[in-house]
């Protein structure tokens, strides 16, 4: 005997939440995997946003804090991730405007200086310039802007120099 669908859907995403936060966009995909009504999927999906088991504004802080933090991503990067994961245009905008301009600056030294090389590979020309390609290269794709990149990687270089 099948289990009511409602109830099915319901085990389904309960599942699927208890691993991780998610968002509204992310149950409702994986429900819609498991061929799972359209009209059960919204009913759902809003009773679990109503109670607070889905919350993509809580979710996108969080997520940014996370990843800005433990991978070093700038916002581009944090953008194009949370556009992936369903979240809405306008809660990213709002979300990545909390991150102030100098954490985010803060955030590429951190990661410049743990990929600088050392200083006997910076000593000629080509060295920095190959340098600097590399760790320039690095921070934008994890989503600092050129400005930033260009900006942070110099000032290590010359810091590195210095010593």
């Amino acid at each position: 005997m099948t289990q009511d669908p409602v109830l099915e859907a319901k085990s389904i995403a309960l599942r699927y939440l208890t691993g991780a936060p998610r968002t509204r966009q992310q149950i409702e995909d994986k429900l819609r995997e498991k061929e799972v009504d359209g009209d059960i999927i919204a009913n759902l999906v809003e009773r679990f946003e109503r109670v607070g088991l889905i919350d993509d504004a809580d979710y996108a802080h969080r997520f940014v804090e996370n990843r800005s933090r433990m991978k070093g991503l700038g916002k581009a990067a944090l953008r194009r991730d949370l556009k992936a994961k369903g979240v809405d245009d306008a809660l990213i905008e709002e979300t990545l405007a909390e991150i102030e301009p100098a954490d985010e600056a803060e955030l590429a030294r951190e990661l410049v200086s743990r990929k600088l090389p050392r200083p006997e590979q910076l000593q000629d020309f080509e060295g920095r310039e190959k340098a600097k390609r590399r760790l320039v290269s690095m921070l934008m794709r994890k989503g600092h802007s050129m400005g930033t990149a260009i900006g942070v990687v110099e000032e290590k270089l010359q810091e590195a120099l210095a010593e």
